[in-house]
C-alpha cells in the first residue's frame, strides 16, 4: 500500500512539471513608452512655468478655481494648504481680482498673492500656495556661484572688489538682505540665513531661503549681470555710480510709473548712454548714473515717499546720504 502511494505520488510530479514546461514562460507586464518623472524633473518643469507668459483675468474668482485654471494653463500641480490658510481666515471660496496682462507667472503669482498676504512654495511636485509662516518652514538651502560679481584675495577670505561697481562680499549680502524679503533673515528673527565660501576653487553665495526668496535672489543675480563693469576711471573720481534704490511696497507697485517719471525729469538725455543703466530687481531700482543724477534721483523718489530705508551703493564716492538712509554713495 505504501508502495502504491508512493508511486502515485510521484507520477503526479512528473506530470506536473512536464505540465509546466510545456506552458510558454510568462512575460513581463509591457512597460511604459515613457518613464514617469522623476520628483527633480516635475518640479523643474514647475520653476519652467515661472519665465511663462500668463494672459488669465479673474473677477472675483475663486481661490480655488484659481488654482484649478493655472493647473491646467501650465500644465503643472497647483494646490492650497487648506490647513494653513484656515488658519488665518481664507477660504478656499475666498474671491480672487487679478489681471495678468501678459506678465510672467512668477510675476503674477507675486502680485495676486500679495493682494492676500500669500506666497508660494513648490513641495512635493507641487505648486502650493500657502502662508509666509508655513513658507518660511520650507527653507531650502542653494549655492549661488559669485566669481563673476567679486574676485577674492588669497590672502583674506573677504571679496575686495566687485566687477560690476567695486564693492565687497558684505556689499552683496547686504544688498541681498536688504532688497529681498527683508524681514525674512537671521539677522532680525528670520529663518533665512546667507554665507559665503568656495567650492573647487570658486567663490559662492550659501543661501537657506524659502523658494520665492531664492527665485527672487536668482532674478537679482540675473540682472545685476546685464549691467558691464564699469571702466575703471582715469580721474580720481568715478563718472557713473552703481546704487540700489529700495522702493516702499506701495512705490514698488508703480515702479514702472516712477521709472518713466525719472527717465523724463532726472536728466532726461542721460539714459541712452551707454554707462548709464536702470534695471528692475526685485522689490528695487538698480541705476548706474552720474553723481548729480543720483542726487535728483534721491530727492525725487523721497518727495514721492517712494524710498524705503535702505539704499546700498558699490562705489564710495565719500560724503553723507540724507539721515537714515544708511550708507553713503558720495
Amino acid at each position: 500500500m505504501q508502495r502504491f502511494f508512493f508511486s502515485f505520488s510521484l507520477a503526479v510530479i512528473l506530470a506536473a512539471c512536464s505540465v509546466s514546461h510545456a506552458q510558454p514562460p510568462s512575460r513581463s507586464p509591457t512597460l511604459p513608452s515613457d518613464p514617469p518623472a522623476t520628483v527633480a524633473e516635475t518640479e523643474a518643469a514647475i520653476r519652467a512655468a515661472f519665465d511663462k507668459p500668463f494672459t488669465g483675468e479673474f473677477n472675483a474668482t475663486p481661490l480655488s478655481e484659481v488654482a484649478k485654471h493655472l493647473q491646467q494653463t501650465f500644465q503643472i500641480n497647483v494646490d492650497l494648504d487648506r490647513r494653513a490658510l484656515d488658519g488665518v481666515g481664507i477660504a478656499a471660496d475666498t474671491p480672487v481680482t487679478f489681471a495678468a496682462n501678459n506678465r510672467t507667472l512668477r510675476s503674477s503669482l507675486r502680485l495676486m498673492l500679495r493682494e492676500l498676504e500669500l506666497t508660494w512654495v513648490v513641495a512635493n511636485e507641487t505648486l502650493v500656495i500657502t502662508t509666509p509662516d508655513e513658507a518660511e518652514g520650507h527653507v531650502l538651502t542653494r549655492v549661488y556661484p559669485v566669481g563673476d560679481l567679486a574676485t577674492r584675495s588669497d590672502e583674506s577670505s573677504t571679496l575686495l572688489s566687485w566687477e560690476a561697481g567695486g564693492g565687497k562680499f558684505d556689499d552683496l549680502r547686504d544688498l541681498i538682505t536688504s532688497t529681498i524679503a527683508p524681514e525674512m533673515w537671521a539677522d532680525v528673527g528670520g529663518r533665512g540665513s546667507i554665507s559665503d565660501g568656495a567650492f573647487q576653487g570658486r567663490d559662492v553665495l550659501i543661501v537657506s531661503q524659502t523658494e520665492e526668496v531664492h527665485d527672487q535672489i536668482a532674478h537679482l543675480f540675473r540682472q545685476m549681470r546685464t549691467f558691464p563693469a564699469a571702466p575703471r576711471p582715469k580721474q580720481a573720481e568715478a563718472s557713473t555710480g552703481l546704487r540700489v534704490y529700495r522702493l516702499t511696497p506701495k512705490a514698488a507697485e508703480k515702479k514702472e510709473e516712477i521709472v518713466a517719471m525719472l527717465r523724463r525729469v532726472v536728466e532726461a538725455e542721460s539714459w541712452n548712454q551707454k554707462d548709464v543703466q536702470l534695471e528692475f530687481a526685485a522689490d528695487a531700482l538698480v541705476i548706474r548714473q552720474s553723481r548729480e543724477a543720483h542726487r535728483q534721483i534721491q530727492d525725487l523718489l523721497e518727495a514721492l515717499d517712494a524710498l524705503a530705508p535702505v539704499v546700498v551703493d558699490f562705489n564710495g564716492f565719500g560724503g553723507q546720504l540724507p539721515e537714515g538712509q544708511g550708507g553713503s554713495f558720495f
